[in-house]
């Protein structure tokens, strides 16, 4: 078993991805001064029942409750103005990502970082990578791609928050796929 299906396997046997997504969704949304430990507070808070619980079977599944849902779109797509030139910006950090990360040379992925910036990679997996450092270390590891091209974008009321869908295709895979990546920046 690879180490990222023995992390899956662990998570899913404890039931804790679902308790870390909603904490780090909170922290994302609040931005702390002190991210770290509003982290730690927030697991705190959901106690251990929440994150002691069984795994879901497949029949609770079907008892699923939505704990957080975030609508990503902006009144533009339904009649307000549209904020031209703060999506026009968002549409060029998409691509600058997109062309990053099909060509990770010179630093042109790392660089979109924060310098304590964080990388979920996949949602729900390992645990995200933090710093400089472990984004570069996540990088070096990226496959050989043939292309990475930005197809949709979803914005928000925030020009700090927004969504870009991806279309990926690994070299040595015959067909490509989409990535839905959310973004918070500063």
């Amino acid at each position: 078993m690879s180490v990222r299906e023995e992390v899956q396997a662990y998570l899913t046997r404890h039931d804790i991805a679902q308790s870390l997504g909603m904490a780090v969704n909170a922290i994302l949304r609040t931005q702390p001064p002190e991210p770290l430990r509003a982290l730690g507070d927030y697991l705190k808070e959901l106690g251990a029942s929440t994150i002691s619980q069984p795994p879901a079977s497949a029949a609770a599944v079907t008892d699923m409750r939505i704990t957080s849902a975030e609508a990503h779109f902006h009144p533009f797509q339904v009649g307000a103005p549209r904020p031209i030139e703060e999506h026009a910006a968002i549409d060029a950090f998409c691509d600058k990502f997109a062309a990053g990360l099909a060509n990770p040379k010179d630093d042109a992925l790392l660089n979109l970082f924060a310098e304590n910036g964080s990388w979920a990679d996949p949602v729900g997996g390992p645990p995200p990578y933090v710093g400089r450092d472990k984004l570069a270390q996540r990088i070096t590891k990226l496959p050989p791609m043939d292309f990475a091209k930005v197809v949709e974008v979803y914005y928000t009321l925030s020009p700090k928050i927004f969504l870009c869908k991806t279309e990926v295709k690994f070299s040595d895979k015959p067909a490509s796929f989409f990535i839905l990546d959310k973004f918070v920046v500063t």
